[in-house]
């Protein structure tokens, strides 16, 4: 019963007009991870004592944005994982009104680690997270050099 009715759905389709369906899903890595481990391991060393900025940028390379904070300067690294799925239907009347559906989920964020810093460059502070949320209050404009 339920195969006679698709059968015949199909079928008043084709003869009245055109039928498109299309599902596609793709993923993106932009910026490699940082490593997890070098992070603990900074983490750990700050607590016993301190760590400066050229150990840092030993154990972790070049950050993504660095930027001027209150009381020194803050380093971040971060990376994006980025996937979609893509759900479409289109329909085509016979009498030239197009009907289309697009369903489109996208998760995409940049996450990574802040690296806080004082005035004579030490590590005081590690945050994890979103860079959006950990950076917003913190990014301001460097001071004037005179």
């Amino acid at each position: 019963m339920i195969l006679r009715l698709l059968i015949s759905a199909a079928l008043v389709t084709a003869t009245v007009g055109c039928i498109n369906v299309s599902v596609g899903y793709s993923r993106g890595l932009t910026h490699e991870p940082t490593a997890q481990a070098r992070i603990d391991e900074l983490e750990k060393i700050m607590q016993s004592g301190s760590v400066p900025l050229q150990t840092c940028l030993d154990a972790l390379g070049a950050p993504l944005l660095v930027w001027e904070a209150p009381r020194g300067i803050a380093l971040a690294y971060g990376h994006r994982d980025q996937s979609a799925w893509e759900f479409n239907i289109s329909y085509s009347l016979r009498l030239g009104v197009p009907v289309q559906l697009d369903l489109a989920t996208t998760a995409a964020d940049l996450d990574g680690v802040v690296l806080w810093f004082d005035d004579a460059l030490r590590l005081t502070g590690i945050q994890r997270g979103q860079l959006r949320s950990l950076a917003r209050d913190g990014i301001r404009r460097p001071a004037a050099v005179e």
